[in-house]
């Protein structure tokens, strides 16, 4: 994989620019005044409900920050699906992190919550509804219903979902919606999954269990349900070992979901970060492209606006068998690839505290033209944090 690297442009752009290996602008169509205006205000709101009153301590890890240890489990997001040993692919879940286990990490937000895989892939889900709520409770109830209040809040629901994950490591689920905290309460964590599986690109034939995430050593609480079919049951099997958890207000990331399509080529178009330039205020977001036509125009996408719709819903581009449009198009920058069809585009931050948590999405797209096709990849998440 080879990327070509452009100079760092700041994010507030003209709608076209050309980053190829010159520094100057082939390309100058700069937005209107009002559409200026529109975009700025939009900023500014983002981070002002993103911000307001975050925490100094920005992440939590329940039990501990190790993304490697203990075993692994399936619940609630499925393993590969092997055709001789079918798996349930439908779970509802329940966890617990009590008042206790937040100590001194009292956030206003949430704005992330993650898990740690135990191998590197996608996980798949046809339908996925994520929702938090706030209680006094110190321990689960067996029947799903009696542990969320109506002030529960639906954080993320979206539709033919996918989630990239590495293994050993923390992984963002993408949280569509920020959940506001209160000190002194215990926060429940529902999730509902449908069709859930491991898209890996080869497995072993055997019974060994490919995908799964690691558990807490019996340290975090669970409820939980698996193989209902199309509605869960009102009550669940308790247990305590439930998935190691990452919670965070204001930490700098990089998550990538979605899926590329091939177009005239036989390999996905793939949009990926550099994880050695986390998106922190003051620094970079290195936007990178990979499986592309070699020496040939890529657009990149850049979309301040999908963290405030709910439910998340990709656009499919019904001309283009396969491909989907997974973000709006609010500002748009031209640049080439090199001759293994990579290429990074680095974004500079500005060095304001007022941007912290402001959640920016991206996709790559290669229009082809011999014959008309597309190529379009998977979609990404920039989180702007310390």
């Amino acid at each position: 994989m080879s990327f070509v690297q452009s100079q760092a442009l700041p994010l507030a752009l003209p709608r076209a620019y050309h980053l190829g290996k010159s520094t100057l602008p082939l390309e100058w169509n700069p937005l209107d005044q009002v559409s200026r205006l529109m975009i700025f205000k939009h900023l500014v709101l983002v981070a002002m409900l993103s911000t307001a009153g975050v925490s100094a301590q920005s992440s939590i890890f329940i039990p501990d920050k190790d993304a490697s240890k203990d075993t692994c489990n399936s619940i609630p997001f499925g393993i590969y699906e092997h055709p001789k040993y079918p798996y349930p692919r439908e779970f509802k879940y329940q966890t617990l992190v009590t008042a206790a286990q937040f100590g001194s990490f009292v956030p206003k937000v949430i704005r992330q919550l993650g898990f740690a895989s135990c191998r590197t892939g996608v996980q798949s889900f046809s339908k996925i509804t994520i929702w938090m709520d706030l209680t006094v409770a110190t321990k689960l109830d067996k029947t799903f219903a009696k542990n969320l209040s109506a002030k529960a809040v639906k954080i993320l629901d979206a539709d033919n979902y996918y989630w990239h994950t590495k293994k050993d490591s923390w992984n963002s689920i993408g949280l569509e919606k920020a959940f506001p905290f209160s000190a002194g309460k215990s926060l429940v964590i529902d999730i509902e999954v449908k069709a859930a599986k491991f898209l890996t690109p080869s497995f072993a034939q055997s019974l060994k269990i490919i995908g799964g995430f690691h558990t807490s050593d019996r340290k975090v609480p669970r409820l939980y349900a698996l193989g209902w079919g199309t509605k869960p049951p009102a009550t669940g099997r308790l247990g305590s070992a439930g998935l190691r958890i990452m919670l965070s207000s204001e930490l700098a990331s990089y998550a990538t979901y979605g899926i590329g399509c091939v177009g005239n080529g036989k390999v996905r178009l793939a949009l990926g970060y550099d994880s050695q330039s986390l998106p922190k205020i003051g620094g970079q977001a290195k936007v990178q492209l990979a499986n592309g036509i070699p020496g040939y125009p890529a657009i990149l996408a850049i979309d301040f606006g999908s963290a405030l719709r709910l439910p998340f819903q990709p656009i499919p581009l019904t001309a283009f068998p396969g491909c989907n449009l997974y973000v709006f198009l609010h500002l748009t920058l031209i640049t080439v690839t090199d001759s293994k069809g990579g290429v990074t585009v680095p974004l500079g931050i500005p060095n304001s505290s007022s941007l912290l948590n402001l959640a920016f999405y991206t996709q790559y797209f290669q229009p082809e033209f011999a014959p008309i096709a597309l190529r379009a990849s998977n979609y990404g998440r920039v989180l702007i944090g310390r």
